[in-house]
């Protein structure tokens, strides 16, 4: 009997040692599944970050998409602007020196016809003294 008390005793003692480790066992898994839930809950966190990054990425990029073809379209109105200005200023100019060379045209007409009368003046000045003179001879 005291011997199967002592295998009893033995088999009890080995029993509450397999206990124990089993218990310290489950204590370390727990303690990795706690360490575990809490990376991947991070790595959730890091991933819905990085989901919405690239989200944000893909609005600012279709923002810049918008923001570039409206000044592209700026530019390209300025410069139909500039194109347009241009050409009402070569257009202006060609009319003002339409005008100019019609105006000296007409003064050029002018002072030739102004010579003309200078010339008939002078002609009727000189017949004039010539009369006078010679009227002033026969009295």
């Amino acid at each position: 009997n005291k011997d199967l008390s002592k295998q009893l005793k033995e088999l009890n003692d080995e029993n509450n040692e397999i206990s124990l480790k089993l218990k310290d066992s489950n204590n370390e898994i727990n303690k990795k599944e706690k360490e575990i839930k809490k990376e991947i809950e991070s790595k959730k966190k890091i991933e819905e970050k990085y989901n919405k990054t690239q989200k944000d990425n893909v609005e600012y990029e279709a923002k810049l998409k918008i923001e570039k073809k409206s000044k592209n379209q700026m530019e390209n109105e300025l410069q139909n602007l500039k194109e347009k200005q241009a050409k009402e200023v070569e257009t202006k100019e060609k009319e003002l020196n339409d005008k100019i060379k019609d105006l000296k045209t007409k003064l050029t007409a002018l002072e030739d016809e102004n010579s003309e009368l200078d010339d008939k003046v002078h002609a009727f000045e000189t017949s004039n003294a010539t009369s006078a003179s010679a009227g002033s001879k026969t009295l």
